[in-house]
């Protein structure tokens, strides 16, 4: 398991140095979908060690469609008080999401490329329709702010290995 590492910790530690704003989420409630894939369980992981060393606790929503998956990831810390697993599909329009979020982090979404050239017209739809539901969610409750994660599927293909800016959108 990832948590029996001491690097991990150092590598995180080393982390919440660099981005001491993330005390402005204490004591708030944080949905993260997608909480057990690649990007964002490393989010998730930054809020637990914040949480474990910090006296006032970000609330973690962690949403994804499988609980097991979510407790195999996380482990022992889906027991604390601060962790809350949340059942979440982006493709459905019946996600029942409580408690409310102060903030959301939407990171699910389907980046296995087999798949995408598979069910391309499905994996955008669970996309759009992901976000809709979400800012649905955003403005009925009050929700600060939603940061989206995209991959690079969204953008198409670039030329070069510099990183996107925000003007530029490749060719599909």
């Amino acid at each position: 398991m990832i948590y029996d590492s001491p690097l991990w910790f150092e590598d995180i530690d080393k982390v919440l140095q660099k981005i001491p704003e993330i005390s402005a989420l204490a004591g708030k409630s944080v949905l993260i979908t997608g909480a057990a894939g690649l990007i964002c369980s490393a989010v998730t992981d930054l809020f637990i060690r914040y949480n474990e060393t910090h006296p006032v606790p970000i609330h973690i929503l962690a949403a994804g469609r499988s609980r097991e998956r979510m407790e195999n990831r996380f482990g022992v810390f889906c027991d604390k008080p601060y962790f809350d697993y949340v059942q979440y599909d982006a493709s459905k329009n019946n996600n029942d999401i409580y408690p409310s979020a102060d903030y959301i982090i939407h990171g699910a979404g389907n980046s296995d490329p087999n798949a995408i050239i598979r069910e391309p017209v499905e994996t955008m739809l669970s996309n759009f329709v992901g976000i809709l539901n979400l800012l649905q969610y955003a403005k009925d409750n009050g929700t600060k702010r939603v940061l989206y994660i995209s991959s690079s599927e969204v953008y198409g293909r670039k030329q070069g290995s510099e990183p996107y800016r925000e003007d530029e959108y490749g060719y599909i």
